[in-house]
């Protein structure tokens, strides 16, 4: 049996964006075979660990990641008295190079990249990191041309889309309904999106197209669920534009 260790380099969350892509993977992939933990930079939600639980693996916190040493010391801890045959580490940077310069120092066979992001919030760090990050990876994934083509360049990379289960997202009028209720919306159209509030998601281009759109209809609304490092800025833009009384912030 192959042991593989899943690294998210953000935190374990319910709705994180990692962590949903990594346990969309744990739950409809072939896992015959293999032996699959998942660690990350917090405790887990006890629903989740008792997930990976039923699923044969086990989750373990490494401590946060910007205590460098301590989380250092934790993910090699991890990886040498588990002797891992693959470690496949998640993030959105060449900043991965920490959790797989450790598992080259162990001598893990197969070390996997997997960025899930085009940009980073540390473009310094980044760029410096670039060269070293591309000799610690054995094999190469992203999960679009932009982000791969961002964060591997000319090297050789796999695109993995990310994992959805569509059955969770089929169209129920009467959820709808429901839903328009509780927010006191009935006879109104409602466009909605979801997701973390950042530059990457591009809410802020949302509210212009929005502003036209209000400017032809009176029964349309903006419902914008997730919270996120721009709120604020979203909030007084939607204010700036004239349709703040239109665009429902959930949080």
């Amino acid at each position: 049996m192959k042991k593989v260790l899943i690294v998210i380099t953000t935190a374990f969350v319910e709705y994180g964006g990692l962590t949903t892509v990594v346990m969309n993977y744990l739950r409809f992939m072939d896992k015959k075979g293999l032996k699959i933990d998942v660690a990350s930079t917090n405790s887990a939600p006890q629903k989740l660990a008792d997930e990976i639980k039923v699923m044969g693996g086990r989750y373990y916190s490494l401590g946060k990641r910007k205590k460098i040493p301590a989380y250092c010391n934790n993910l090699k801890k991890l990886l040498k008295e588990q002797n891992y045959d693959v470690v496949h580490v998640h993030g959105n940077s060449a900043t991965m190079s920490l959790e797989l310069a450790i598992a080259k120092a162990c001598k893990i066979p197969v070390r996997i990249a997997h960025v899930h992001n085009s940009r980073s919030n540390y473009p310094t760090l980044n760029r410096i990191l670039s060269p070293v990050f591309k000799g610690l990876y054995t094999d190469a994934i992203a999960v679009s041309k932009l982000s791969g083509d961002w964060l591997y360049g000319q090297n050789q990379y796999t695109i993995f889309n990310n994992a959805i289960d569509l059955n969770k997202y089929c169209f129920n009028a009467s959820v709808r309904e429901e839903l328009k209720k509780t927010w006191k919306l009935t006879g109104k159209r409602v466009i909605g999106t979801v997701g973390k509030l950042n530059p990457q998601k591009n809410q802020t281009f949302l509210l212009d197209i929005f502003s036209e759109i209000a400017k032809q209809t009176d029964d349309t609304v903006l419902m914008i669920v997730g919270g996120g490092a721009l709120e604020k800025e979203l909030k007084e833009k939607a204010v700036l534009l004239g349709i703040s009384e239109r665009v429902i912030f959930t949080g």
